[in-house]
């Protein structure tokens, strides 16, 4: 009977920063086996300890999996670092590059200096990898992307204790007469509101349904006082003669 080969995982430079400080603290061994993962590895991964510390802090949102330089060398290195050195310079200038983007100008540039190259979303990833680009990481907007500025809202805008009731509640009652009673006490909660929170937030927040009760009425007085402020500003003054007791 014939075994099945284990299949191969990827590690991403964070956790093998990790696992090079937990071997130096313990031994390669021990962090070796626990891990499952080759000693041989765990030496390389001491050995480049200071690379990896650099590019863990270089990571953000998207995992970087191996050293700049890693891997087998390309045959069109001048190309590659052109166009490397081109999706860089549009990013220092504030303009967000896409993967479109990147794939037409791997076209123009292996049409003009006689790359033999398949451009392809694979190939458009491997480039990315090669030289530690995230395109997450860009605040720009790519022309493509333009939009107006009211709709340039943050995916990860803080929710607040009264939206998440409001969501919770939609959330648990499909009912639409309940939906519109919903609507007349906490605003416009609709399926596309709800549909830009993860599910697991919802259940999370499920979990903690009287602690964020109490943070949403905490919310509430603080926002009722801030508009009687306001109001108690805006209210029209008199104008001191009267209020002295002068009287003409």
């Amino acid at each position: 009977m014939s075994s099945v080969p284990k299949q191969k995982r990827k590690i991403d430079v964070a956790t093998k920063l990790r696992l090079a400080q937990e071997a130096k603290a313990s031994s390669i061994n021990a962090v070796a086996k626990l891990y499952d993962v080759a000693r041989e590895n765990v030496r390389r991964w001491i050995r480049s300890e200071a690379q990896l510390a650099q590019l863990a802090q270089q990571q953000g949102d998207a995992p970087v999996y191996r050293l700049q330089g890693g891997g087998r060398r390309i045959s069109y290195a001048p190309m590659d670092q052109e166009l490397a050195d081109k999706v860089f310079a549009h990013r220092a200038n504030g303009v967000r590059v896409t993967r479109r983007m990147i794939a037409e100008w791997a076209e123009e540039a292996k049409t003009r200096m006689q790359v033999d190259v398949v451009v392809c979303p694979t190939w458009v990833s491997r480039f990315m990898a090669r030289h530690s680009i995230s395109l997450r990481k860009d605040g720009a907007i790519a022309p493509s992307d333009s939009v107006a500025p009211d709709q340039q809202k943050s995916k990860r805008s803080v929710v607040s204790a009264e939206d998440k009731l409001a969501i919770m509640y939609f959330f648990e009652n499909s009912n639409r007469d309940m939906q519109k009673t919903l609507l007349q006490f906490y605003g416009p909660i609709d399926d596309a509101k709800v549909k830009q929170v993860k599910a697991r937030n919802i259940y999370n927040w499920l979990h903690k349904r009287d602690e964020i009760a109490a943070q949403a009425e905490k919310e509430r007085v603080k926002k009722a006082a801030a508009e009687a402020a306001q109001q108690t500003k805006s209210a029209p003054r008199g104008n001191g003669y009267f209020e002295s007791g002068r009287e003409g």
